[in-house]
């Protein structure tokens, strides 16, 4: 069993390397291991098992050979389920970030109002008459 298939996690959004082999053959519309390990930085053995392991999952297909060409490195290309996948990436990405966003906003309020408290717990323990009183006595020396 390849390392691929021990992956923990849903199998209907796609890993991060999923996502960008998708979405490279989304830009390119046919895409082979030796495009997807240039732009993506990879070895070509390894972007070999990614492709296998989509078309696996029937997010990608051989796209057949044009009329008259006879081709040895197999082309892939998008299928509807693999363009539904990167669209639950785009989801399942957007949730995060609207998570953080609650998350800052949550922040900001307990701070605000910690800053509230210190305010509030200043003027009342140390009134600004001392503050003023110290002032003018330097002024005055």
């Amino acid at each position: 069993m390849d390392k691929i298939q021990k992956r923990k996690g849903s199998k209907k959004v796609p890993t991060p390397n999923e996502t960008e082999i998708l979405r490279i053959t989304k830009e390119e519309k046919e895409v082979d291991t030796a495009l997807i390990s240039n732009r993506m930085r990879i070895s070509k053995e390894y972007s070999a098992l990614l492709l296998n392991y989509l078309v696996r999952k029937n997010f990608l297909e051989e796209a057949p050979a044009k009329e008259g060409t006879h081709r040895t490195v197999p082309r892939y290309k998008l299928t509807r389920k693999g363009a539904l996948a990167l669209l639950a990436r785009l989801h399942h990405v957007a949730d995060q970030y609207q998570s953080a966003v609650r998350r800052t906003i949550f922040l900001k309020d307990v701070v605000d109002e910690k800053m509230n408290e210190m305010t509030v717990y200043i003027r009342k323990e140390f009134p600004e008459k001392r503050y003023r009183q110290r002032k003018a006595e330097k002024v005055k020396s």
